[in-house]
């Protein structure tokens, strides 16, 4: 029987009879317990820390005959395996001076840390990968108390190229944690190296104390020294030299003698802002060995453990959620460098799960014992506590925006089998067709479906209806048909769908769109790309017959609704063309995250019928292409910095352009806008060629920042500058169309914030008419 190389490399590692030495470490002079002291099997890289209590636990092989305890600024012990298994020690503190060596000329603490860069850069270019057994525990609270704890042993490989795969070996957790994949919670997803040049957290990508380039983003300062036995190791403070600039802040320890960096106790600068969260503080802790490794005759230095303590605060004025406590502790153990790593745990992403091994108990190589607070929580919570139930939003919104929360990567389950159905219901408002109810319903089966809506029109006494079908053909590819008889919108929009304009004629009298009868259908097939950056490719044909329509109302809450609708309509079109995207394209307003980087293209071509062209002259073409692009401009380490947002877009025709295929140039709606539009114009404007350029830099929270408003970041509130330039031509005889369009406008915008997510707009119209237009829309919260 053949056992895989990863099989042989876990027997191995398991093959020897191990012994279990549990105690405590204090201080001999207060006998307080010492945290996060090292307990160690000399020469070799096994070992634990101590818990917050200065308990630990480690097991070591049998024949190993001794134990080495340190602590920075306390004497070092070294003490006999104790056969009942039980070794309490009490350390002397030990003190050091500075010595005249370290003291030069210009500022010390940055002499030293240029010797720890400098020494850092030999040690990284000769490790190439290196093998740990490490320890990690997380534990969740809600309002301060335990609702979550989860323990994991894994077997560890980092690899310079590939990064750091692991293989979970045992898992320990509470009943409410039962449904978790075990590849998650693991060292690599809740773990940092705080010597690593860059660090991730919390979406910032923050510069570590030892990067090649921290002695400028730094300032460092020797703040006292310290013993570690013998020899001599120097506290330095260190935070970023600006407020603007999100990093660590904290201290660390250099033992001077060896240039290394071997402990890091740091909290997150002031700079460091997460949205909706009002209060944030974390600390990190984390010590380093060179547990007797050596490569190119350098010693490296690894992590010994890992601790983070983290609690937040988050909500509006509206709903707010519990308080959250969130702490990590890890240890690492069992180091080699250098050693060949299994190519098989690369071939796909996450942890691989060690089912034999994770049946029975968890491994203790280098456990950190739990509070008695965690020992409690493992035997009592239990499956029935969910994190959506600990974590249940307060406030008077609270019951409208109810709060999920999962796991990242845990499995739903199968999707459901056989034959589904949906229905959803909806209502809209115009001048032509009055109020509308509609009713749709929706059957799936096994990767088809098909969609049935039936609505009526109060203003116009009619019945629409449509009737769709989808069939995916594999995981990117589609084909669909539609038929449908009903009322259209002419001109394409990027921000006002028909519920936006409903609200807006009710309330204040203002109609966006003008509308046409429409009978006919089209069918189209599609890819949607799986993988970035997400290609996005279409064919269609569609044939439609239109009629022009009577504006049947005119009330609205505020008065008469605008009167103008299409009066001269083609018979019908018959139309084909394609369809392509790159990027990630969404529609709708732009609200996301950082912005979008996409572009489109649009092309198409049709043939018209009707008495308002010459037989010879009934063709025509349209073409339409749009980019959309988000640039970070200054700080760039920040989670949401300032951003310059740009819509290009343009459109041309050739021969007679039906205007049921007429480009669209947005405005505002009852002094309501968004980025992309013409905030200082009011409407569609229905056109048959042109060209749009909007901008618009987001300076987020940081000009409230530079005046002292530290606040100003977690509420959300930002300020940008934007404009608009737009050039195009209209039809000889139509609404909302000029002959010509000439249109620059600038303006400042002040997003409210998560509180009242609006955004106020003042914008100056340099043409067409100028004048200061206030409006409004929704805040760019992301």
């Amino acid at each position: 029987m053949r056992l895989a190389p990863l099989a042989l490399v876990l027997l191995a590692l398991g093959a020897h009879a191990q012994t279990t030495v549990r105690g405590r470490v204090t201080d001999a002079t207060t006998g307080d317990g010492l945290p996060a002291a090292t307990v160690q099997v000399p020469g070799t890289s096994r070992g634990t820390i101590t818990n917050a209590e200065g308990t630990f636990e480690l097991t070591v092989p049998v024949g190993a005959d001794s134990l080495v305890v340190r602590f920075v600024g306390y004497e070092t012990a070294r003490r006999a395996v104790p056969s009942s298994g039980r070794l309490d020690l009490a350390l002397a503190p030990a003190v050091a001076t500075l010595g005249e060596a370290v003291v030069t000329a210009g500022n010390p603490a940055e002499t030293l840390m240029r010797r720890v860069i400098e020494r850092k850069a030999r040690w990284r270019a000769a490790l190439d990968t290196w093998r740990a057994e490490v320890y990690t525990r997380q534990t969740i609270r809600a309002a301060g108390e335990v609702v979550g704890v989860i323990e994991a042993q894994t077997l560890a490989f980092w690899d310079r190229e590939r990064g750091t795969r692991e293989v979970v070996q045992g898992v320990n957790r509470t009943g409410n944690f039962d449904a978790v994949p075990l590849d998650l919670f693991t060292a690599a997803d809740q773990t940092l190296n705080l010597y690593d040049d860059e660090v991730a957290f919390g979406g910032f990508d923050l510069m570590g104390p030892t990067s090649t380039d921290a002695l400028g983003f730094y300032r460092f300062e020797i703040v006292g020294t310290r013993a570690l036995g013998t020899d001599l190791v120097v506290d330095l403070s260190f935070e970023p030299r600006s407020a603007l600039q999100p990093g660590f802040r904290g201290t660390l320890a250099v033992l001077v003698e060896a240039d290394a960096m071997i402990a890091v106790s740091a909290g997150l600068s002031d700079a460091v802002q997460f949205p909706v969260v009002r209060q944030f503080e974390v600390r990190f802790d984390q010590q380093f060995s060179s547990f007797g490794l050596d490569v190119g005759g350098e010693p490296v230095w690894l992590p010994a453990d890992f601790r983070m303590d983290a609690s937040g605060r988050a909500g509006t004025a509206l709903i707010r959620i519990p308080d959250i406590g969130f702490a990590v502790a890890s240890r690492f153990t069992d180091y080699a460098a250098n050693v060949a790593v299994p190519d098989s745990l690369f071939e796909r992403e996450g942890a691989v799960v060690d089912s034999a091994s994770v049946a029975r108990a968890l491994p203790v190589a280098g456990v950190v014992p739990l509070s008695a607070e965690e020992e409690r929580a493992l035997v009592d919570v239990d499956s029935t506590l969910s994190l959506t139930e600990a974590f249940r939003p307060t406030g008077p919104l609270a019951r409208f925006f109810p709060v999920s929360i999962s796991v990242a990567g845990a499995s739903s389950g199968e999707p459901p089998r056989g034959l589904r159905f949906s229905r959803s219901f909806g209502a809209r408002y115009n001048r032509v067709e009055g109020a509308v109810v509609n009713a749709f319903g929706t059957a799936r089966l096994a990767g088809h479906s098909a969609t049935l809506g039936v609505g009526y029109e109060t203003g116009l006494e009619d019945v629409i209806a449509s009737l769709g079908v989808v069939s995916r053909l594999s995981t990117e590819a589609f084909v669909g048909a539609e038929v449908h008889r009903d009322v259209a919108t002419l001109g394409r929009t990027t921000w006002v769908d028909r519920r936006t304009n409903s609200l807006s004629a009710l309330a204040f009298g203002e109609d966006y769109f003008d509308y046409v009868g429409r009978l006919g259908g089209w069918a189209w097939a599609g890819w949607w790309g799986q993988e970035a950056p997400f290609p996005h490719a279409q064919v269609w044909a569609a044939l439609d017959e239109y009629d022009a329509l009577p504006v049947t109302t005119e009330f609205s809450l505020t008065g008469d609704l605008s009167p103008a609708t299409v009066a001269t309509v083609p018979n019908g079109v018959a139309r084909a063309g394609v369809q392509l995207r790159i990027g990630s394209w969404a529609e709708g307003p732009p609200l996301g995250l950082t912005g979008q980087r996409a572009a489109s293209l649009w092309v198409e071509g049709g043939r018209r019928w009707d008495g308002l062209a010459p037989v010879e002259a009934r063709e025509y073409g349209r073409v339409e292409g749009e980019v959309r692009w988000s640039q970070p401009t200054v700080l760039r380490r920040r989670l949401l910095p300032p951003t310059l947002h740009l819509r290009l877009a343009a459109g041309a025709a050739t021969g007679p352009l039906p205007i049921t295929r007429a480009f669209g140039i947005d405005g505002s709606l009852a002094g309501l806008s968004t980025f992309g539009s013409l905030r200082a114009r009011s409407g569609l404007a229905l056109v048959r060629e042109y060209a749009l350029v909007a901008w618009e830099h987001d300076f987020r929270s940081v000009p409230f920042e530079l005046v002292g408003w530290r606040g100003a970041a977690p509420l959300g509130l930002s300020l940008q500058v934007h404009g608009a330039h737009a050039w195009g031509s209209g039809f000889d005889s139509a609404p909302r169309t000029e002959a010509r369009l000439v249109h620059h406008e600038v303006g400042a915008s002040l997003g409210l914030g998560f509180n009242v997510p609006l955004r106020l707009d003042v914008t100056y119209r340099l043409t067409d008419g100028p004048g200061v237009v206030v409006g409004a829309g929704i805040a760019r919260l992301f």
